[in-house]
């Protein structure tokens, strides 16, 4: 009975590391015949929840011109406020870049989107615990509101300006993009000011 127990879970992980990896593989080519797109759309949320969709949007002919990235204000019971940043790609090097990808994604991918407020949610209390983990180690205060900011730099085409390799971008359009009230707890703490 032991033995048999151990062949079904063998074979659930396997199924499981199996079938994802066939959903990348559809997911990764680029040109989809009608069964493949309707098949994909069944498991569009599956896929965003595992990260596991890869965009064609970084790709030619219409790559992403946006280039984003997203921070937040941390304001405490005392009065004072801490500065907490998502990881930034040219900021990691390559080993932690490499760790952090799907954070990466998440922020490029999901949160820039205005309807996507269970996702700012999501990331708020992802915010929260990992401000709580240091305070009770550290300073020990007590989170009373967590804003967030959306910096966004637009890149012009490159017939109307060249910008070089290896050049970053400095000026960035700074939007508040949501709040979140840890008192009130829920959805409802959470406003959305895209």
């Amino acid at each position: 009975m032991r033995k048999l127990g151990r062949v079904v879970k063998y074979f659930l992980i396997c199924s499981f590391i199996a079938v994802n990896l066939i959903i990348l593989g559809f997911d990764s080519v680029p040109n989809q015949n009608l069964f493949e797109e309707k098949a994909l759309s069944l498991i569009a949320g599956y896929q965003k929840t595992l990260a596991l969709y890869q965009g064609w949007s970084m790709f030619a002919p219409n790559p992403s011109r946006e280039n984003l990235f997203v921070d937040a204000d941390v304001y405490f019971a005392n009065g004072s406020k801490e500065k907490w940043a998502f990881p930034r790609a040219n900021q990691e090097n390559r080993g932690a870049l490499m760790m952090r990808e799907r954070l990466r994604k998440y922020t490029q991918d999901n949160l820039e989107m205005k309807d996507q407020e269970a996702l700012w949610l999501d990331l708020s209390h992802f915010v929260a615990r990992d401000v709580e983990s240091f305070e009770a180690q550290h300073l020990g205060r007590k989170i009373t509101g967590i804003q967030f900011y959306r910096h966004v730099n637009y890149i012009p085409n490159v017939e109307e300006e060249f910008i070089p390799h290896g050049q970053f971008t400095v000026k960035y359009e700074v939007v508040p993009a949501f709040y979140f009230d840890p008192a009130v707890g829920g959805r409802y703490g959470a406003k959305e000011n895209l």
